[in-house]
């Protein structure tokens, strides 16, 4: 049927996509259902190329809408960053007690962070908050292979002023990496002082790591609110340690320009492989 000789080649390339996405994306005990899928599709494509369509306009332009589509998706990712170092770029820090006796709203906040309970990050650190890459050991002295991501933050985590605290939604961490050892179980599976009891084969690794502890000044982006239950800073929040906002700003500027780059490339590609005159078949 005409459709299925369509659809075929567009399903195989959909199914290559998504395994490699799924694969290049997924924490470390999801890599093995990804490598799988991967496998299945890369034999869908295989069985493609066998029956020729691979050689069909159909592939060739279902190649060309799944780059029109992840073009858009860069510059969705790209503006957002933008977005984020044109707001730092306009705001200028205010004490937590400050920003709250005007009323709260939107901007850029200064404090302590606190939590309830901190939780414990792969390198053994006491944190509010943090966002680890785990990373074999590497003898060159580079970064090795990434093993792991984990990203945690206390189920309450609060930044305190002087007189007042307002709970922080759940926020993204941003700062230099701190590279700390830590224990891996197994191949992928991550473990610190688990790992001593757990029985399994361990093996060194390393924690690239950024970890705000109780206690640190930080800047908070968001929005101040006050509610029922007391202040809380609400949005997408961004918590800041160790960095300044010029430097802030810089590195989000900087991935927001990687971002379009990528994504004015793949706007090209996909304008290539849709034009009808771009490429002749039999």
């Amino acid at each position: 049927m005409a459709w299925a000789t369509w659809l075929a080649p567009l399903c195989a390339a959909g199914l290559v996509g998504l395994g490699a996405a799924s694969l290049a994306s997924a924490r470390a005990r999801e890599r093995w259902p990804a490598a799988l899928t991967l496998l299945l599709a890369v034999g869908a494509a295989s069985v493609a190329l066998h029956l020729g369509w691979l050689a069909s306009i159909a592939f060739i332009r279902g190649l060309g809408c799944s780059a029109l589509i992840a073009s858009a998706a860069l510059a969705v990712s790209g503006s957002r960053r933008r977005r984020i170092a044109e707001r730092l770029a306009e705001s200028a820090p205010r004490a937590l007690d400050d920003a709250a006796a005007r009323g709260g709203g939107d901007g850029l906040l200064a404090g302590t962070l606190d939590c309830n309970v901190p939780v414990l990050s792969p390198g053994g650190v006491d944190a509010a908050m943090y966002d680890a890459e785990l990373r074999a050991v590497d003898l060159d002295g580079r970064p090795g292979t990434l093993l792991a991501t984990e990203r945690r933050q206390a189920s309450s985590v609060f930044l305190c002023g002087r007189r007042i605290r307002a709970v922080l939604e759940e926020a993204t961490l941003e700062g230099p990496r701190q590279v700390r050892p830590c224990i891996a179980v197994g191949r992928w599976r991550l473990f610190v002082r688990e790992a001593i009891s757990a029985g399994g084969p361990a093996i060194q690794a390393l924690s690239h790591e950024r970890a705000a502890r109780v206690g640190d000044g930080v800047l908070v982006l968001g929005r101040l609110e006050r509610t029922q239950a007391g202040w809380m800073v609400r949005g997408s929040v961004l918590v800041m340690v160790g960095l300044s906002v010029e430097q802030a700003r810089r590195t989000f500027s900087a991935r927001a320009w990687k971002r379009f780059g990528g994504a004015v490339l793949l706007a090209l590609a996909a304008a290539w492989l849709l034009g009808e005159g771009a490429l002749s078949f039999p």
